[in-house]
């Protein structure tokens, strides 16, 4: 059952900022809120001694704007088509993820892909045929 959030606080570090979740959870005593950072914690990177893997990545599972939140209503007609635009991406390369470092790598990658799909349906719509 998802716990409802009720703010997306945001706090300035060194060189960056740290998004979090302000969620409130219930209890017979009054409801509690607890913030839940959405970026990957350092508890995120220990490895499982069983796996051998990280216990848990975070920004895979949590949604930075959450849905049946304000932010979330404003962008709820955005979503399908982003998530959509970014699997094509995904699998357009070899290992199903984008050959990027970081965020700038990313972007440009991205921008460039948004460029070559409006360049095709700009030269499919072309000049209306007579």
């Amino acid at each position: 059952m998802p716990l409802p959030v009720r703010e997306l606080p945001v706090r300035p570090g060194v060189n960056s900022y740290r998004f979090y979740h302000a969620v409130e959870i219930p209890c017979r005593n009054g409801p509690h809120i607890e913030l839940i950072p959405v970026y990957e914690t350092k508890e995120d990177r220990t490895l499982d001694p069983r796996t051998k893997r990280p216990k848990f990545n975070r920004c895979e599972h949590l949604r930075q704007i959450p849905p049946n939140t304000d932010l979330g209503d404003r962008f709820k007609g955005f979503r399908q088509d982003s998530e959509s635009t970014n699997c094509t991406l995904d699998y357009s390369h070899w290992d199903k993820r984008l050959p990027a470092y970081g965020a700038p790598g990313a972007l440009l990658i991205y921008l460039g892909f948004a460029w070559m799909i409006n360049s095709i349906a700009l030269g499919t719509v072309g000049e209306p045929r007579r």
